[in-house]
């Protein structure tokens, strides 16, 4: 049978829980913020590379392959994790925790992912309306991605409160 099927779930587990698996992994978020979670990530992921491609020589080569390093082990360090209890009748997954070394420098990619997208959804702006201002066209980019996490945020939380019996908190 292999193991592939245990670094399928592994992955998954640490995939879902970096994004929101909460109550010690009894209450997942709906699926498709996981895909959400999912396309904002790739999205941000390509506008960091766009971000090398545009900044060519300036782009620090040495720093990404430093950091994409340390995610590699990172994440082959989880995903070891529990193949010690393969052959135990208690399974072991990962969780995001053990790729905490991973989180900072992702989260600064993905940063610089998204100003790149902010910087190129500006610049189609501008060339679209051309009488908008500079500020009205810098704005929208993170306003719009602020109302989007704002809003995952708040249905994270109501996810949460409802597996625990609802609005009981407020009564």
């Amino acid at each position: 049978q292999g193991s592939g099927w245990y670094y399928r779930m592994a992955g998954e587990r640490i995939w879902r829980s970096l994004w929101g698996w909460f109550g010690w992994t009894h209450i997942p978020l709906p699926e498709w913020m996981y895909g959400f979670c999912a396309g904002s990530a790739l999205l941000a992921l390509t506008g960091f590379i766009l971000r090398g491609i545009r900044k060519g020589k300036k782009f620090d080569m040495h720093l990404v392959l430093f950091f994409g390093s340390g995610w590699l082990l990172a994440f082959m360090a989880a995903l070891a994790r529990g193949v010690i209890y393969m052959d135990s009748q208690n399974m072991f997954f990962p969780v995001a925790r053990y790729v905490a070394p991973f989180i900072i420098p992702a989260l600064a990619a993905l940063s610089f992912g998204w100003l790149e997208v902010g910087r190129v959804l500006r610049n189609g702006l501008q060339r679209a309306f051309p009488k908008a201002s500079l500020w009205e066209a810098a704005w929208l980019g993170p306003a719009l991605g602020g109302v989007l996490w704002l809003s995952f945020a708040i249905l994270a939380i109501v996810n949460v409160v409802n597996y625990y019996g609802g609005w009981v908190i407020l009564r």
